[in-house]
């Protein structure tokens, strides 16, 4: 029995160790300025990037599509009115007359203090149809400057 609870007490300090490592990578993940290292690809590199983001994005879209509505009994029904069609028009639009690659680098040179966010976040909100500016204005993650800043309704030392 004792055998029993060292090993039980192992396997929890274990999975308590990685839950903390994992949580202090995905923070440190944050803080490495991914907009920095846009700026520093070429044009081509970020074509690239691009390219296979939005190509993954709507595969796995319509594979999650297929996927969760492959258990669906099949009835006669309109095409537009199936649950596949219906879930695939709720993807993002990441082919609205827009130049993700111009949009994206755009965005970090026009607000540096938000090169915290990944790329993916920023295709993802130009995707729900959302324009730079409101990007910026609220984020999908505070941006660098936001732990310094002074939060309206917080008091912070003292004042």
């Amino acid at each position: 029995m004792k055998r029993r609870t060292n090993c039980i007490n192992t396997i929890v300090c274990v999975a308590f160790s990685l839950s903390i490592s994992i949580s202090s990578l995905a923070r440190a993940e944050r803080g490495r300025a991914e907009g920095e290292l846009w700026l520093k690809w070429s044009p081509q590199i970020r074509q690239a990037f691009v390219m296979a983001y939005v190509e993954a994005y709507y595969d796995g879209y319509a594979n999650g599509c297929q996927e969760g509505t492959r258990l669906v009994p099949g009835t006669a029904q309109p095409y537009d009115e199936s649950p596949f069609n219906k879930c695939i028009d709720r993807k993002l639009d990441l082919t609205k007359g827009t130049d993700l690659v111009k949009d994206v680098t755009e965005f970090y040179r026009e607000y540096p203090e938000n090169r915290n966010l990944f790329v993916r976040e920023i295709l993802q909100e130009i995707g729900k149809g959302r324009s730079l500016w409101d990007i910026h204005n609220r984020p999908p993650y505070p941006p660098v400057a936001a732990s310094t800043q002074q939060t309206p309704g917080i008091r912070r030392n003292g004042n």
